[in-house]
């Protein structure tokens, strides 16, 4: 089963590799519940009330998405899953870090919520209840991120499309502006419009 898995996984590597994007779609729906699980262990109290995980992980697999990510050096799914936590783990550090200066800038205008007086309220809160797992709509979740990425390449046209499937076969800007005939900054202003349609 081992040797299966890896041949999967394999397979799956070398369809990112050409730029395929519905094969990292296919990874983010395989692996996204491990790094969910490996975000929230990452986050403190205090940011799980700031953050959803999976908004962390969303912006995990922008970059790989988006950016110039070497995948081709790993060689099993648990050395993707150890990847993409370590960048997850980033993301968490980043977050954490504007957190705290926004945190420190803005502590004067926070107003503490009072806790609930009544049963009422604790019931409400899901007080004594069994803790549901977060990562149990991590499959909605995931659907809903890849319709609007869908909608997004669309709304950005074709153009941006093959710039995306270029970037994942980690073909850099310049080349990429000479194969296409347009500048380095109108592939980077591309890339960015997308993200920033996505994101909306």
């Amino acid at each position: 089963m081992g040797d299966q898995s890896n041949s999967t996984f394999e397979d799956l590597m070398i369809r990112i590799a050409a730029g395929s994007q519905d094969a990292v779609w296919e990874a983010i729906e395989k692996y996204s519940t491990n790094i969910q699980r490996a975000v929230r262990r990452t986050l403190s109290d205090d940011l799980r009330r700031k953050f959803d995980s999976v908004d962390i992980v969303q912006s995990v697999w922008k970059s790989l998405l988006l950016k110039d990510q070497p995948l081709a050096g790993l060689q099993s799914p648990n050395d993707f899953v150890a990847y993409v936590c370590r960048m997850a783990q980033n993301k968490v550090k980043e977050a954490n870090t504007h957190y705290r200066r926004v945190k420190r800038r803005d502590m004067r205008r926070e107003v503490p919520l009072e806790r609930p007086v009544s049963g009422a309220g604790d019931e409400a809160a899901g007080a004594g209840e069994p803790r549901r797992d977060p990562t149990a709509d991590a499959p909605d979740a995931i659907a809903q991120m890849r319709e609007k990425w869908r909608d997004s390449v669309a709304k950005c046209g074709p153009r941006t499309a093959e710039i995306i499937d270029l970037r994942l076969q980690c073909v850099p800007d310049e080349t990429i502006a000479t194969q296409l005939g347009i500048s380095p900054a109108t592939v980077r202003r591309d890339v960015q419009r997308l993200m920033e349609t996505f994101v909306a």
